[in-house]
């Protein structure tokens, strides 16, 4: 029996709009099961060492956020592989040359995987809008290429979002390279410099 309650990001939809235009269409839907091999041991202090969250970081860390964090770090990932490839599938399939996806949660895992695979059609030009996406906890083992320049990535960390006080969640590591943009709200970037940011733009 699972002790942890899934959170709304493990389901969703990918969906996507043509330039100009703002009606969204849906391009896959998505949804992770529970992994039920969590234990309440799993959300110690002690195991969030590795991630090196700042002082004040660490006095965010609920357990509720703790709780996505594992999440996670323990995604399936042959079905992420899975959702991926239909991804690729559906982008290829539509006729229209330049496209605006849309997602969040462990859909922006999917973008990103497809992304960084360097399999996405390059004669296409898609802008990627990720939102809740805490880049440095995706799958090292999944970064195959750097990111085209026709596919740029938009992160959007939103007023509301619970990874707003992390730059430790939202900084891209060293080997995801290519054309990233992280949106942060005026509200939040002035709120985090009180707290956890010192530089809270990156690209």
């Amino acid at each position: 029996m699972a002790i942890f309650d899934r959170p709304e990001f493990m389901k969703g939809s990918i969906s996507f709009k043509v330039k100009n235009q703002n009606s969204l269409k849906n391009l896959i839907n998505f949804e992770f099961p529970l992994n039920e091999s969590g234990h309440f041991s799993d959300l110690l202090m002690e195991k969030f060492s590795p991630l090196r969250f700042s002082r004040k970081e660490k006095k965010f860390l609920s357990n509720e956020i703790r709780k996505n964090i594992w999440f996670y770090n323990h995604i399936d990932i042959d079905l992420l592989n899975t959702y991926s490839d239909q991804l690729r599938e559906s982008i290829s399939h539509h006729h229209d040359d330049h496209m605006i996806i849309e997602t969040s949660g462990f859909g922006s895992f999917i973008c990103l995987h497809s992304i960084l695979s360097g399999k996405i059609d390059k004669n296409k030009t898609i802008d990627f809008h990720l939102a809740e996406v805490p880049l440095s906890l995706f799958p090292r083992q999944l970064i195959k290429s750097k990111v085209p320049k026709n596919h740029p990535v938009f992160i959007h960390i939103a007023p509301s979002s619970w990874l707003a006080p992390f730059k430790s969640l939202v900084t891209r590591p060293f080997k995801m390279r290519g054309k990233f943009q992280i949106l942060i709200s005026e509200e939040i970037e002035e709120a985090l410099k009180h707290c956890c940011y010192q530089n809270n733009r990156a690209s």
